[in-house]
């Protein structure tokens, strides 16, 4: 019997784990696709997976320079154009007063906490808004409505806010999406299964 030299061995080894990782990676980015966000730049755009309404305002033309009085709005419920009029009434009365065209980009969402507006946020550090308006408060009661020893000042004892902290604190990469995946699913598995202690997601 021919037996295979250890360097062949090690090569051969190596070649699987290569193709191991490249089935896993694939599989991952194949997973994103399903969410709506791009294979190839899987990494840096999973946050649209958590904040779709993002992308509109990321390639909007907002500078300094804009005649336009750009107006970025941060809440929840309160500030969305299906629960009430406050956007149009802003534009309206504004656009009176300044006597120049009003533009209003609404990132405010149903459920939503202070956090989910400071993570959107920090995305648009390179926009100027001539005025940001924040409205809060009523999710965070329930956020706080938890038992002492579930309770996390990062709000991490919800599982979207676990999943958006290891992502925010991972290094982004253009090549490797496999590892947030994998914790990504690991945390939303138990949640499913109750082997975590999460605040109940209804």
């Amino acid at each position: 019997m021919t037996r295979i030299s250890p360097s062949k061995s090690h090569f051969f080894l190596l070649i699987y784990f290569a193709f191991v990782f490249l089935l896993l990676e694939a599989s991952s980015r194949l997973f994103w696709r399903t969410q709506g966000i791009s294979f190839v730049h899987a990494h840096q755009n999973i946050y649209h997976y958590f904040y779709p309404e993002m992308q509109d305002v990321e390639h909007a033309p907002v500078t300094r320079s804009d005649p336009v009085f750009d107006i970025l709005l941060l809440g929840n419920s309160v500030l969305n154009p299906q629960w009430g009029s406050i956007e149009q009434q802003l534009i309206e009365t504004l656009t009176y007063r300044l006597k120049r065209k009003v533009r209003t980009y609404n990132l405010s969402m149903p459920g939503h906490t202070v956090l989910d507006s400071y993570y959107k946020y920090k995305r648009l550090y390179s926009k100027y808004f001539d005025l940001v308006i924040v409205y809060h408060g009523i999710n965070e009661a329930r956020a706080n409505n938890v038992p002492p020893h579930l309770f996390r000042d990062d709000f991490s004892h919800y599982s979207w806010y676990r999943r958006l902290k290891i992502y925010e604190s991972e290094p982004k990469s253009e090549w490797v999406v496999f590892p947030y995946t994998a914790r990504f699913s690991w945390i939303r598995l138990s949640e499913e299964m109750g082997w975590t202690d999460y605040v109940p997601k209804h």
